[in-house]
């Protein structure tokens, strides 16, 4: 891994969102960039040129104080070969989902790590720079919370809709895995089977599914991979149990590409877990 993406808005959960880009750039040797898009306040009434530039100057040296902080916290952290890591920074005029999108294009990004704002209400949920990030990237995206742990990834917890879909996307989550030589469990909630046929069909995809991820591991060369079954028709609460009991220090799941009206009425775990858990979040896509 070589770049890894910091968008920041200053808050609280951009500093832990920070301190997680600090350690995952420790392991990998990566270089971090750190993004912040703003626009200029709209006023009711017209103002001449030379003011509207004057309050330009004023934000453009507001952010470039604020995105100093971030570096200068950076640089007092070092990689595993003892060099002090590496990082830059980029304001931009612009929305600030746009500009994320397009420095993930620009600069080869390969991890995007942000920090999450609670949002009780549904629609600014749904028009988060979060979500439109999430909607709009193929990077991987790590999301953590304010309250989010910052530690080692020796344990991480992938959970599969869908195993023949999800389960190849695996390949972005193991250079994560591989370089804190982290146990992954793969997690797949069955429904409960309702008769004999349910049951017989539910242990002949367990049998292809065990020797599919046999196949991963030797793709990948990478053992620390185990399989977690459960049955049950209340998949969030199911997920809620997991987190609970095994204490994942990342939690991965697939994004699933939804339009406008599939955001607002499906059940979605990525949103379920965002909204109860501050358990960190790895998007694959």
């Amino acid at each position: 891994m070589k770049t890894i993406l910091l968008p920041t808005d200053f808050k609280k959960h951009s500093e832990t969102a920070m301190q997680f880009a600090i350690k995952i750039a420790q392991q990998t040797g990566a270089e971090i960039i750190i993004t912040h898009a703003y626009l200029i306040p709209s006023m009711d009434i017209p103002l001449p040129t030379y003011m509207t530039s004057n309050i330009l100057e004023e934000q453009q040296a507001a952010v470039e104080n604020e995105l100093g902080y971030y570096k200068e916290t950076i640089s007092k952290y070092f990689y595993t070969n003892g060099d002090p890591i590496q990082s830059k920074s980029l304001a931009e005029q612009d929305l600030p989902a746009s500009e994320i999108v397009h420095l993930i294009k620009d600069k080869n990004i390969e991890l995007v790590v942000m920090g999450l704002e609670d949002e009780n209400h549904l629609f600014k949920f749904l028009t988060s720079t979060a979500v439109q990030v999430l909607n709009n990237i193929h990077c991987p995206l790590l999301l953590v919370h304010e309250q989010s742990k910052v530690t080692d990834f020796k344990n991480i917890c992938f959970a599969l809709e869908n195993i023949h879909e999800d389960l190849p996307k695996i390949g972005q989550l193991l250079p994560l895995a591989k370089v804190f030589n982290a146990d992954v469990s793969l997690y797949h909630i069955d429904k409960s089977p309702e008769g004999i046929d349910d049951l017989t069909n539910l242990w002949e995809q367990r049998r292809h599914h065990d020797f599919l991820l046999h196949e991963i591991k030797q793709q990948y060369n990478y053992p620390n991979i185990s399989f977690r079954y459960n049955l049950s028709d209340e998949i969030f609460d199911t997920m809620d149990g997991i987190v609970q009991q095994s204490h994942p220090d990342v939690l991965a799941l697939v994004h699933k590409k939804r339009n406008w009206v599939q955001l607002v009425f499906h059940k979605s775990v990525i949103r379920h877990m965002i909204k109860n858990a501050n358990t960190p979040l790895f998007i694959i896509h």
